[in-house]
């Protein structure tokens, strides 16, 4: 064991996000044993970056729901919002990718634009 090495990466500029501090409890669309499904905000990534792993989806949801590992399923885009479905145990994580590769789920995806009172788009 003496032959061992250790790789430690010292980030000076951490890649920031936004979208970090937001009232996680209201963004909460559905809860159960299994899952949470939750409202991504504009400008948080679903996955971390190899500068900043706490910045991310589940990362800033754990924080936010005082919960442990929660379980990335999948993406959205860091301009997108929308919903994201993330697993509070792996044995969930597993079951949903089956669902996906068996195409079990059934979804589809939609956009939603809101329009102010003067007709311009807020996209959300």
């Amino acid at each position: 064991k003496g032959n061992e090495r250790f790789l430690i990466r010292v980030h000076l500029k951490p890649k920031r996000q936004r979208g970090v501090h937001v009232d996680w409890p209201s963004r909460v669309r559905h809860s159960c044993e299994h899952f949470v499904v939750l409202e991504k905000p504009f400008g948080l990534p679903c996955q971390p970056h190899v500068s900043n792993y706490r910045e991310c989806l589940h990362g800033a949801a754990e924080r936010g729901l005082q919960e442990d590992n929660l379980i990335a399923l999948h993406r959205l885009d860091i301009a997108t919002t929308g919903l994201v479905c993330v697993a509070r145990r792996k044995k969930a994580a597993r079951h949903f990718t089956r669902w996906m590769e068996h195409r079990s789920l059934n979804g589809k995806a939609t956009h939603v634009e809101e329009q102010s009172a003067d007709g311009s788009a807020a996209g959300r």
